[in-house]
């Protein structure tokens, strides 16, 4: 496993307590891939570890790569006032 980029635990709103599971970003997908192969299933505090790549899990723009273009807010027709 490699460099981890981001982590996110998914917690209620409003709450401290984290609802058990959550998200990782891993700088490269080899390494996404070696943790998968190394911490699924495996047992932490008596509970088993489901691990795997996220559906949405793709290669990562290059750092060099122009930012992804945004669509301008939306107005409503006729400028501010409507």
């Amino acid at each position: 496993m490699g460099p981890v980029k981001k982590v996110i635990l998914v917690r209620p709103k409003g709450q401290e307590k984290h609802k058990g599971f959550g998200f990782v970003t891993f700088a490269l997908r080899e390494d996404a891939q070696s943790a998968v192969d190394k911490l699924n299933g495996t047992e932490v505090d008596a509970k088993t570890l489901k691990v795997r790549v996220g559906a949405g899990a793709g290669p990562s723009p290059a750092p060099w790569a122009a930012p992804r273009a945004r669509a301008a807010p939306w107005r409503p027709p006729g400028g501010e006032g409507g």
